[in-house]
């Protein structure tokens, strides 16, 4: 299969270093809730430093762990670019070793408390008609009176008054949260860390990704437990974790809606040089993650839900022409895939308003406790159902392209499947689902829900139907009929799996244990009908008495824009490309492993825009309506012997 790799190139003109940035670090020595040498005072201390990159570290006396209270009015906002608050230098902290699938063992001294009576939270409706009396420091909004934003369409600010944070973070790019523990009340109404972005004081009219001043783009949220006490397990959830919410003009404005999240990194960041030490622990009572925003990773984290308080996290909103906009578990590039999928015992995604964005859901797994163990659900599901809106575009599992396959494969238990793509106009919905292991879930693609997306793949002419069929199958044969793809299908794969028993006696098949692939009509397929197949499975290794089943994915051609130029006059640089369908993403990083920000987007080639860095990489991306395809659901399950027999 092609996948939707960003064609890459690297223009580098040369820097001339001046000297060395100078950096603060600001040490909390009390567990007071504010005053001298408290995390409140090294926050503002933070805030006005005028260091290029400061650190916020602690050395308090005592064993610990140490608990901090929130003073009155919730701790000082978060407004600095390029802070690390680094939980773990307190003396006696160390960080996880632990697989995922395992308890994590991370020492966390420093625990901000906001149970109560000492909750106290961050007031984030800053951004109301000027400055708040209640913000720590004071901040500049007399430019963005009357914003819109926020989780809901008549929100009239980004965040309302009564939504409250224990960490709050504003307008702050490349901030590093790591090794704390973030304790609520357990009531609802507030959130752990809250980020709010806006226009800064910009009036102007750009595009959304030009928006600098207001943005909160790189935040990593690294080796935090999120309402989960890491001394005594339990539970101390706010009403959501972490929440990343839009930031909209006045209804009826002339600038652009800002998503938030972009680069932002839940748990391993790519190409960490430690990813266990990245993995966070959160619970919450409705969202773990409240959030409108795209661009984003969301790995190594534990979600420890529970049948009565699941673990729900919710992301979407935009569409987005960078492919994938958003990561939920293992990237697929080789660097840490087997410790960035996720774990989400109760509980999982949802998105909102999902539209035109690619998802990639990919190493994770569901419906397991940290020991391996299914959690004790009674009448519920795990999971209850995955939703995407219509033309969404999801790889649920891995991309075959040869690297981490099998690492990209989720693991799901006790689970209902995706809801995705109904009545989706357009022919660019699509929903791949392969090589992943499922036991006892309600189908994850049923044939009513398939039906209206593969339309756009299958001839509904066929003389085969839309769910594939095994029809005779010996430990080295199988064949099997699918429905006939349309002309702009560039092959059909045929994934075998090994069927769950459980799937089979409660009548819904589904695949257990990935086996292998092969493509119908390719020198592989004895069978020269399109849609029947017959394949010779001797390699797979497969006993008799095993019952298989099957999935048809319907593959597009992802034709990928190549770069054949790079030119540079000042600061105006010119990229030209081989075109695809537009538009295309034109994204920068001052290193070729760093995080890539938007810096322009093009119809066609040449793309020409203004770079005033010194030292530039850029990847133009395909745009998300190129490639993709279709898995149908599972076939009923074939039961195999050494002779062809039903």
């Amino acid at each position: 299969m092609k996948t939707k790799i960003l064609s890459c190139v690297t223009l580098c003109s040369t820097v001339l270093l001046t000297g060395v940035a100078s950096a603060g670090t600001f040490t909390v020595t009390t567990t007071a809730s504010d005053g001298a040498g408290s995390f409140s005072q090294a926050i503002r201390d933070a805030d006005a430093s005028a260091d290029a990159a400061d650190t916020i570290v602690f050395n308090i006396p005592g064993a610990g762990p140490h608990y901090i209270n929130p003073p009155a009015n919730g701790f000082p906002l978060i407004i600095k670019d390029n802070l690390t608050i680094d939980g773990y230098s307190q003396p006696g902290s160390a960080v996880n070793t632990a697989p995922i699938t395992a308890t994590n063992n991370a020492v966390i001294k420093i625990i901000l408390d906001a149970r109560p009576p000492n909750n106290h939270f961050r007031d984030m409706a800053y951004c109301n008609f000027g400055t708040l009396t209640t913000s720590d420091p004071a901040i500049n909004n007399s430019a963005m009176a009357s914003e819109r934003g926020g989780y809901g369409e008549e929100s009239t600010e980004p965040y309302v008054p009564g939504e409250v944070a224990i960490l709050g973070v504003y307008r702050a790019q490349n901030v590093t949260i790591k090794g704390l523990a973030l304790l609520g009340q357990e009531s609802g109404g507030d959130y752990g860390i809250a980020v709010a972005i806006d226009y800064g004081l910009d009036n102007t009219v750009k595009n959304w990704w030009e928006y600098d001043q207001g943005s909160c783009r790189g935040l990593h949220i690294s080796g935090c437990w999120i309402g989960v006490d890491p001394v005594t397990h339990e539970f101390a959830r706010s009403e959501a974790a972490i929440t990343a919410f839009r930031h909209r003009d006045v209804s009826g404005g002339p600038r652009p809606e800002l998503p938030n999240m972009e680069n932002m990194t839940i748990g391993v960041k790519t190409g960490s040089a430690n990813p266990r030490a990245e993995f966070n622990v959160l619970s919450a009572m409705e969202y773990t993650i409240a959030a409108e925003g795209m661009r984003c990773k969301v790995a190594g984290n534990q979600y420890l839900g529970t049948p009565d308080v699941p673990c729900v996290s919710e992301i979407g909103r935009y569409n987005d022409t960078q492919v994938p906009s958003i990561v939920i578990g293992t990237d697929g590039d080789g660097v840490n895939d087997a410790d960035e999928g996720n774990l989400f015992v109760v509980g999982g995604p949802t998105f909102y308003g999902t539209s035109d964005k690619v998802f990639v859901i990919a190493g994770n797994t569901y419906g397991l406790e940290r020991d391996g163990s299914r959690p004790n659900l009674g009448t519920t599901w795990a999971v209850d159902e995955m939703n995407l809106s219509a033309r969404s575009k999801l790889r649920f599992g891995s991309d075959f392209n040869g690297v981490s396959d099998a690492l990209e494969a989720n693991t799901v238990y006790d689970s209902i499947g995706l809801n995705a793509n109904w009545n989706a106009p357009g022919d660019n919905a699509w929903v791949l689902l392969r090589g992943n292991s499922f036991v006892n879930c309600f189908p994850m693609i049923d044939d009513s829900m398939a039906y209206t997306t593969l339309t756009k793949f299958i001839d509904e002419t066929s003389p085969y139907p839309f769910k594939p069929a095994i029809t005779a199958a010996t430990t080295s044969s199988l064949s099997g009929t699918c429905g006939v793809p349309l002309p702009s299908i560039a092959q059909v794969v045929i994934d075998v799996y090994e069927s769950d028993p459980e799937g089979d006696l409660a009548g819904r098949p589904q695949g257990k244990k990935f086996l292998g692939s092969f493509v119908d009509n390719s020198p592989a397929d004895s069978d020269a009908t399109v849609g029947a197949f017959t394949f010779n499975i001797a390699s797979l290794g497969v006993q008799s008495g095993t019952a298989l089943t099957i999935t048809a994915s319907y593959l597009k051609d992802a034709k990928l824009p190549t770069v054949t130029s790079i030119t540079r006059s000042g600061s105006t640089t010119t990229i030209n490309f081989t075109d695809v369908s537009a538009p295309h993403s034109i994204v920068r990083s001052t290193t070729a492993n760093g995080s890539y920000t938007e810096i322009a987007q093009a119809g066609a080639s040449p793309a020409v825009f203004v770079d005033n860095a010194a030292t530039s990489f850029y990847r133009v991306g395909a745009p998300s309506s190129v490639g993709g395809g279709q898995t149908t659901g599972f076939a009923d399950s074939f039961t195999i012997s050494g002779v062809m027999n039903q």
